[in-house]
């Protein structure tokens, strides 16, 4: 009978399900420990010495439908149509593990995951997205043309936001992408009579870091609209991006006059000069730097799996909020911890930005219990530089949700 018992279990190795057979009878047994496995040994050790001849009679089938009763409890069908409604890659990703498990093994299965997963973030960051900005009405606000259709364009002027790092490896189509950008407006202009285009601005809000090849992209675009006669204006630089722009020389290569806080202070400086004056050229030469390849990929990795995360204040007599590092003089607002997240949200750094957030959230109650100020009520997070979510990261904003809610705070 033991023979046949090990027929039985071959030959489901064999059809694939062996990798989710003792899984799933420990889960439909309801075991939460690894104490199950020695409990399971020593039941399958005095069944094989003692109780083999009550299964003498026993149908290799029967044992085989055992597993394969027991296998399907462990599928969920109702989180695999919640991704498919969610997150399409992420269904994919789910099915590749699955298919991977059933025909090969967990390893294969745990490959071909990991392998999607990582697939797609290098696509994120090899293709970020540039959007074209426009003004909500009666505001200071610019927000995705595509994302809200009433907004009004600004004549003369191109708000192009970048919405990811800039690295080596998404920094040619950058270029590529803000040329196109250019060549799609003067085209759309030259027939409607409008003003003709002369400002370009970049909105690097959602730019957490910069490399050098990312730097020899901006010099680039400067000469391109140098030579068409255009203006290229910088708005919303983080604190690291213009430590190395200024390093690079390329602020003094663009004009520090030309470098705004925000988009709608760039807007204004734009019509003041278009009613004013033209723009002038200005040419200068680049440099040339040289990366290595996978010292760079390295790079890009750290930097997604490792993003940003940014306290940020009031700067006095304003609206507007940027990072207490950048900005000494910005203040606190009693009782509110604003947090901004310096880049997508992805499987590889959602577990990390989770422990990040709590983080912040235990040292501000540590400040401000001494101090006597007003507790900590609220928690915001600033999203603006968060080009995209996979279900991993929304997880992750679930369990924040659930951490601030034990906490008594509002996210």
């Amino acid at each position: 009978m033991a023979t046949k018992e090990m027929i039985a279990f071959g030959t489901m190795n064999i059809v694939g399900s062996w990798p989710f057979s003792r899984s799933a009878v420990n889960f439909n047994a309801g075991c939460k420990t690894a104490v199950s496995n020695i409990v399971m040994a020593m039941a399958v050790m005095i069944t094989l010495l003692f109780l083999t001849p009550l299964f003498h009679y026993t149908p290799l089938v029967v044992l085989s439908s055992i597993i394969i009763a027991a296998m399907l409890g462990l599928i969920d069908y109702n989180a695999a149509i919640h991704l498919w409604h969610v997150d399409k890659f992420d269904f994919v990703v789910c099915m590749g593990a699955y298919i991977g498990v059933v025909f090969g093994s967990v390893e294969i299965g745990l490959v071909i995951a990991v392998g999607l997963s990582l697939l797609r973030v290098l696509l994120f960051v090899a293709r970020p997205r540039t959007l074209v900005l426009g003004n909500i009405p009666n505001s200071m606000i610019y927000r995705s043309v595509d994302q809200y259709p009433d907004t009004n364009n600004v004549p003369g002027v191109l708000i192009l936001e970048i919405d990811a790092p800039i690295y080596f490896a998404n920094a040619s189509y950058l270029r590529e992408r803000i040329s196109r950008w250019i060549d799609e407006e003067e085209d759309k202009l030259k027939p409607s009579g409008e003003t003709g285009l002369q400002y370009v601005i970049l909105d690097m809000g959602a730019v957490g870091n910069i490399d050098t090849s990312g730097i020899s992209m901006l010099e680039e675009v400067k000469k391109i609209t140098d030579r068409r006669g255009l203006k290229l204006v910088l708005a919303n630089p983080g604190g690291e991006v213009m430590k190395k722009l200024n390093k690079s020389n390329l602020i003094d290569m663009i004009g520090q006059e030309w470098i705004y806080l925000t988009v709608g202070e760039a807007v204004a400086a734009c019509n003041f000069m278009l009613h004013s004056c033209k723009p002038n050229s200005v040419t200068a030469e680049s440099q040339t730097w040289s990366d290595n390849v996978g010292l760079s990929l390295l790079r890009v990795l750290l930097f997604v799996a490792r993003p940003r995360t940014l306290v940020l204040g009031n700067i006095p007599n304003s609206m507007i909020y940027r990072s207490v590092d950048q900005y000494p003089d910005t203040n606190n607002v009693p009782g509110v911890l604003i947090l901004e997240i310096d880049a997508p949200i992805y499987f590889a750094n959602a577990s990390y930005l989770r422990e990040r957030i709590s983080r912040w959230i235990d040292e501000e109650e540590d400040k401000l219990k001494p101090s006597g100020e007003t507790g900590l009520q609220y928690v915001i997070l600033d999203m603006g530089a968060v080009g995209n979510i996979d279900t991993s990261g929304i997880s992750m904003l679930e369990e924040v949700k659930k951490i601030t809610d034990r906490r008594g705070l509002k996210v």
